[in-house]
């Protein structure tokens, strides 16, 4: 097989790698790929983000599998236009990819079927009344930029001061361009954060097992304690544990109330349907 990798980052490099360990593989290409990875695969200088040039740069290269890695190309229609020209490729449809490209989508989507979430505040397109519904929340507090912000959409705000500047940066200066034209704000999680990741093909999936993530423990007391927490989770959020030696949903803590999915994440999954991810 002949394979090409789209995107230039960590998560890129690792499907290299691992793809190079398949005996099926010949050859691989990634675009553009980075200095560590042309090290495992032959490079091409071409932008992620250019749908255009990704299907012309498929169509010459003629590819027997196509894995897209960046959010951005998904959520632009690359998978939908692969497809459209019978090229094999491993990625959401651009309905799909709504999931990560909207917060608000994955929300409705998870309310919509009675998936059990962390509490939403509201989603607010204006500064003043996003600012409002601040008034009668419990801190710390969950607040998301709509669309895609490269990792800096979100911010667990402390109190209201930091909140109210967060509404102010995306609703009012809209420093976030259009990914913050709507902010969402939801109640914050607190303990274990487990990932169950599974590959899908629309009628068929494949459980890859699970990965441990933490979030903040429910200890902190004060304004210093908790900043010391979030910042803790900061670090320690680019690393998780895998695999866990079980899983298990029942804790004697008066604090927890079951599982909750904190959001869908989609980056190499399709639906042959797309009625199941119909905008709310």
């Amino acid at each position: 097989m002949k394979v090409l990798v789209i995107g230039s980052g960590g998560r890129e490099h690792a499907l290299v790698w691992k793809l190079r360990e398949s005996p099926r593989v010949e050859k691989i290409w990634c675009a553009p790929g980075n200095g560590g990875i042309a090290a495992e695969a032959e490079c091409i200088a071409i932008d992620a983000g250019d749908v255009a040039g990704l299907v012309a740069l498929a169509e010459r290269l003629r590819p027997d599998l196509t894995v897209v890695g960046p959010e951005l190309p998904l959520v632009d229609g690359l998978a939908d236009a692969f497809r459209a020209r019978n090229l094999p490729v491993v990625g959401p449809s651009q309905i799909a990819a709504q999931l990560e490209g909207s917060k608000n989508f994955s929300k409705q989507f998870l309310l919509r079927h009675n998936i059990p979430t962390a509490a939403i505040v509201g989603v607010f397109e204006n500064a003043e009344e996003a600012a409002a519904a601040l008034k009668d929340v419990r801190y710390p507090l969950v607040m998301k930029a709509d669309g895609l912000c490269a990792g800096k959409g979100v911010l667990l705000a402390a109190d209201e001061s930091e909140a109210l500047a967060f509404i102010d940066s995306t609703l009012r200066r809209h420093e976030l361009g259009p990914a913050g034209r709507k902010l969402l704000v939801e109640e914050t999680l607190q303990g274990e954060e487990i990932s169950f990741i599974i590959v899908v093909d629309g009628e068929r999936y494949a459980p890859l097992g699970c990965l441990l993530d933490r979030r903040p423990p429910s200890c902190a007391t004060s304004r210093n304690d908790y900043q010391n927490h979030r910042r803790a989770y900061s670090q320690r959020s680019v690393c998780g544990w895998h695999p866990l030696p079980r899983v298990s949903f029942y804790r004697p803590d008066d604090h927890f109330r079951g599982p909750k999915s904190p959001r869908v994440q989609l980056p190499f999954g399709r639906s042959r349907n797309p009625s199941h991810f119909r905008p709310a």
